[in-house]
């Protein structure tokens, strides 16, 4: 009996870090593609091999099962509906091979945790909190032991001017850090039945005070969100104020407030700049983000059905005056696919919120609406790895067959304790 735990257990063991290797890769972690010299092409050989597995598999399911998983039906409609765009507009091979290859990844990755969804083992829950537990550790050293930056990427000026670490530069971890209290989370859920426990405490304030020793601001304000949730949830369980219907809601009032605001199309008195800059000391452009902004709500309404479609960084900084985009992702896709690219882009939130709603009085539900929340609360100010959204709407999706998968070993135990208290009764 021993040795075939054992056997299980070594299975498991193996398992877990086959989905390690298979999976982090997705992630491209910055210092592995970028310090490491030939990391990048290990780490994309991976990628590929995987991804074209992933594909291979969503043909079947789809040919053999004669449908498309509904979240799925969407991720394609909003990856493709910019091409036809982008060739009527003239096309750039080199731009759009450069969008959809992270776009290929991406929705590889989405059906690979599909996949482990639908299998109903949370294995794969587990071995990517093991993983980015330790990557968001060894980024904390990192910050520590080395504070000036880890490494400098790029040729120029605007690249080589950023502090890079493990996780990149000071402003893109915070995307890594709410992936990984979430899975955090989810795994307590599995370990404990609670949201909330000392590993989860121990890794958000590894990311909070990473965060405050690098200085990111935006980061800042969204950890705190989620320091504010994690300790109203871990006081009361069952708070039903945390719903994605709410998110949803708060963060569309955000969204036009702040580019409103920030554009300057209402500033009555001089408000923001009094605000922003005399109480806060912080820049009222945002960090120049209000002429980008202003730049692309202009070509928006230049082409506001089809968007622009897919630009190369250097026509993107001669038009929005900076080559990574309209930092905004709500912008960004509007700017890149017009009003139909937006609308696919709504389609698969709504499919997912309402999901997520329906089960919003279980644990899982609540994690991953307040993760999509932070997520989004970031991609106010920046784009954000599209890898990482775009998968937390699709759990969010099959929310209840993540809860039942980690419940499930908590309703074991559950029956366990009843039968045992019921025998004792019986006994008296």
């Amino acid at each position: 009996m021993t040795s075939k735990i054992s056997n299980v257990d070594l299975y498991r063991v193996f398992a877990g870090i086959l989905l390690v290797v298979g999976l982090i890769p997705f992630f491209r972690i910055p210092y592995f593609v970028q310090a490491i010299e030939d990391g990048a092409s290990y780490n994309d050989f991976i990628i590929v091999i995987v991804t074209l597995g992933a594909f291979l598999s969503m043909a079947y399911v789809v040919l053999t099962q004669q449908r498309v998983p509904a979240p799925f039906g969407w991720i394609i409609l909003f990856q493709f509906c910019v091409l036809p765009f982008s060739i009527t507009d003239g096309f750039d091979a080199q731009a759009v091979f450069s969008y959809y290859v992270p776009a290929a990844y991406a929705t590889a990755y989405c059906w690979l945790i599909y996949l482990f969804i639908r299998k109903g083992d949370p294995l794969w829950i587990s071995a990517l909190n093991k993983a980015l537990w330790v990557l968001t550790l060894a980024n904390f050293v990192a910050i520590i032991a080395y504070p000036a930056g880890m490494y400098h990427f790029g040729a120029t000026n605007f690249e080589s001017s950023y502090r890079n670490w493990i996780f990149g530069y000071d402003n893109r971890h915070s995307e890594f850090y709410i992936y990984a209290v979430m899975l955090s989370m989810l795994w307590c859920v599995k370990r404990t039945g609670k949201q909330i426990s000392f590993s989860v405490v121990l890794l958000y304030l590894i990311c909070l005070i990473s965060t405050i020793l690098v200085k990111a601001g935006t980061s800042m304000v969204v950890l705190i969100v989620l320091g504010i949730y994690m300790a109203i949830q871990g006081r009361k369980e069952n708070n039903r104020f945390f719903t994605i219907r709410g998110y949803l809601i708060l963060y569309a009032i955000l969204l036009i407030s702040l580019i409103v605001v920030v554009c300057g199309y209402v500033d009555p008195f001089g408000l923001r700049t009094f605000l922003l800059e005399d109480v806060f000391g912080k820049d009222a452009t945002f960090s120049g983000r209000s002429g980008i902004w202003t730049s692309a709500l202009s070509w928006i309404q230049s082409s506001f059905l089809f968007g622009n479609g897919i630009e190369s960084s250097s026509v993107l900084m001669a038009k929005l005056g900076h080559g990574s985009g309209a930092h905004n992702e709500i912008l960004g896709i509007w700017y890149l696919g017009g009003l139909v690219h937006f609308l696919f882009f709504l389609g698969l939130v709504l499919v997912a919120a309402k999901k997520l709603y329906q089960a919003r009085n279980t644990p899982v539900a609540k994690i991953i609406s307040i993760a999509i929340f932070c997520i989004l609360l970031l991609e106010l100010m920046r784009g954000c790895n599209e890898l990482l959204w775009l998968s937390m709407y699709v759990m969010g999706y099959y929310c209840l067959e993540i809860n039942d998968a980690l419940t499930k070993q908590q309703d074991k135990k559950q029956t366990k304790v009843d039968r045992v208290r019921l025998a004792t009764e019986s006994d008296k």
